[in-house]
């Protein structure tokens, strides 16, 4: 029996208003991808109301990811919560 490398990761926000199971592959997705993932479904905001542009971290146990790099090599577990962080870019 062949044993499924797809898993469930939750991802959410500090502030408690987001909360969003991926199916997806730790070992080949990036934290960059479920960010992207999150904007193409509109589970968060590309832009603020006025039009300011959002920047997206991800966390985990609270330390951030490295967006470009699987999040099972970042120690990211199987059934496990990530951090959405929203970062402040003063203009």
């Amino acid at each position: 029996m062949a044993v499924a490398t797809d898993t469930t990761i939750t991802v959410r926000d500090l502030a408690g208003t987001l909360n969003v199971v991926l199916n997806l592959d730790p070992s080949a997705t990036t934290p960059q991808q479920v960010i992207d993932h999150l904007l193409t479904e509109r589970s968060i905001l590309p832009t603020t109301p006025d039009g300011q542009p959002l920047t997206y971290k991800l966390a985990w146990q609270n330390a951030e990811l490295v967006l470009d790099q699987p999040l099972g090599h970042q120690g990211v577990q199987p059934g496990g919560t990530i951090t959405l962080l929203r970062v402040h870019i003063k203009g």
